[in-house]
């Protein structure tokens, strides 16, 4: 399977110096069209997100950045409803997920960012039987994965932030098997993704928190052809995914991190 990728320049070392967007994009990937968003205030990427609901789109993956929320909106999906929720104190936040996944909904993303808390959730989509952990122990998560990959129940999303680590699992998953991997900085992460990529498996996530890099790798059925991209400047960043649009391939996941 051809595999690809692109590296860009990184800034100086300044305030931000090694802070970069990175994104992964891949074919086939099942979407026919998509939106990149990008919005200074949540509020204002939630009313875009909105009306890109009205028109058919789904939210696909959502990052914050410093000064920036993101979003990918994609159509294409089986999602049949979608609603975003967000509070700021982590009991809140936690109570009503529960609500949520009592009344039929799926998690499929967590995302934090200027002290809020912000979840996808969803009926329909290709994620079901949805679970998740929170927890201030990093070795409780990474047991807890271990323990779950074992049982085939798959981690789909992690965030940490604020001293929380927070997984989502599915049960039914679009891929086959799932590996969870950490990086202490960039370097490690393209050898990590090389020797994944030797053995025919995607990036299914890649997050940065807690000064470190977590990687969610996947097995699907028909390995799909792949690159990512990374920027200092989000508009050359925003450049690469046209680019990658024009060749056919789609935006599976975008975040940002550090060197």
């Amino acid at each position: 399977m051809k595999r690809n990728f692109m590296l860009f320049a990184l800034l100086p070392v300044m305030i931000w110096g090694d802070f970069f967007f990175t994104g992964v994009m891949q074919k086939p990937a099942g979407y026919s069209e998509q939106m990149l968003l990008s919005r200074t205030k949540l509020t204002r990427l939630e009313r875009s997100i909105k009306q890109g609901w009205q028109e058919g789109y789904a939210v696909t993956s959502l990052s914050h950045a410093p000064h920036k929320w993101n979003a990918v909106l994609s159509k294409g999906t089986s999602v049949t409803e979608q609603i975003t929720m967000r509070r700021r104190l982590m009991d809140d936040f936690t109570r009503d997920l529960y609500h949520y996944l009592n009344m039929g909904f799926e998690v499929v993303e967590i995302e934090n960012g200027v002290g809020e808390w912000i979840a996808v959730l969803q009926k329909g989509g290709s994620f079901h039987g949805t679970t998740f952990l929170i927890t201030r122990d990093k070795q409780k998560m990474t047991k807890t994965i271990d323990t779950n990959i074992q049982q085939g129940v798959k981690p789909i999303d992690i965030e940490e932030a604020e001293g929380y680590h927070v997984i989502i699992f599915a049960k039914n998953t679009p891929f086959k098997e799932a590996r969870y991997a950490q990086a202490a900085n960039w370097n490690e992460v393209e050898k990590a993704v090389a020797n994944a990529w030797k053995e025919k498996w995607n990036i299914l996530k890649m997050v940065y928190g807690d000064d470190a890099w977590s990687l969610l790798f996947v097995h699907y059925a028909a390995p799909r052809t792949e690159l990512y991209i990374r920027n200092k400047d989000f508009k050359k960043f925003r450049s690469s995914v046209r680019e990658g649009w024009q060749r056919g391939l789609r935006l599976t996941d975008i975040a940002n991190g550090r060197r």
